[in-house]
């Protein structure tokens, strides 16, 4: 008794292809040899009928590029005809290996079970096992035009910012502008780099500022991944340059201070897609400094910037 199972454009060492592989031989039993082949196009199905005259059922499988939807097409020798199965997971985002592991698993006991009855009999009534809880899975019939569809995959966005500070217990105001690029790294957490520039001034010691700012972070997305209203959080490693210039009557050059300190922030972030490719996005919360920075004018300490301070953005994002 052998099944072959025909995988399109699929690797085979592929996760789900191995775990594909163990649940229909686990549902078959030892009687019973799956034979797995990959082939990079769609074969035709005389010659796949052709080729396979020893075996007692064969499976095209193929997935969509987002893996959110698998398509099995099978042989039923028993009957001479072809069934085809079609499969969509919920998806919101890519999926993480052991994700990939059990939508494999799935689809090799769903494919088993239409070969287990009398004979080469098919037997369609078994359900499949449960998805995991987060990503239900669910049997769909395929669209009318014989296409399968598939969601747009967005892995990765572009921000620029309008951003403004303001310091906590003493004086760290600051407008200016940040940009960074995102991408995901797996289901709804996303790595982040920006760099960021503000401009302020102290007025107790008649001075202006600058502010450069560069780090990296992780975001996490707490709405759906398909919703027009974009839900999230975010927190950040920071090295800033922070320079102070201060200009009197009595001096010849401006006189300048400047020193590196490092840093964290937390935001919470809102936003809403205007399309599908942009969306404005809001986000505030507190960012710190790991030391505070006393500003002296002719000897005398006029002023201290302190460690935290209240920031906020608002801009867009192209999601690419």
């Amino acid at each position: 008794m052998i099944l072959v199972v025909i995988a399109i454009a699929l690797d085979g060492r592929d996760p789900a292809l191995v775990a594909f592989e163990d649940a229909a031989q686990g549902v078959l039993g030892p009687e019973a040899t799956v034979q797995i082949a990959t082939t990079e196009s769609d074969p035709a199905d005389a010659e796949v009928v052709a080729q396979a005259t020893n075996a007692f059922g064969i499976v095209e499988l193929t997935l969509s590029a987002d893996r959110a939807r698998a398509r099995l097409h099978c042989y039923l020798p028993s009957q001479k005809r072809w069934v085809d199965r079609e499969i969509v997971f919920g998806s919101d985002g890519a999926p993480a290996v052991s994700e990939v592991r059990e939508r494999g698993r799935l689809l090799g006991f769903a494919a088993a079970t239409m070969f287990m009855g009398d004979g080469n009999e098919p037997q369609t009534e078994a359900p499949p096992p449960r998805a995991p809880p987060t990503r239900a899975a669910k049997s769909v019939a395929p669209p009318e035009n014989g296409h399968a569809s598939s969601a747009s995959t967005q892995d990765a966005s572009f921000e620029f910012a309008g951003t403004v500070s303001t310091g906590i217990g003493g004086p760290a105001s600051g407008l200016g502008v940040t940009a960074g690029l995102r991408w995901d790294v797996g289901g709804c957490v996303a790595a982040r780099g920006f760099v960021a520039g503000r401009a302020g001034s102290i007025s107790e010691a008649q001075s202006t500022t600058r502010t450069l700012l560069g780090g990296g972070g992780l975001s996490v997305r707490l709405s759906p991944a398909k919703s027009r209203l974009l839900l999230g959080a975010r927190a950040d490693v920071i090295l800033s340059y922070f320079e102070a210039i201060h200009f009197s009557q009595d001096d010849v050059e401006p006189d300048r201070r400047a020193r590196l300190l490092p840093g964290a922030d937390l935001l919470a972030e809102a936003g809403f897609r205007l399309s599908s490719a942009v969306s404005l996005h809001a986000g505030a919360g507190v960012e710190a400094a790991f030391g505070t920075t006393s500003v002296y004018t002719h000897g005398q300490r006029v002023a201290l910037v302190p460690a935290f301070r209240g920031v906020g953005e608002l801009g867009l994002r192209v999601f690419f």
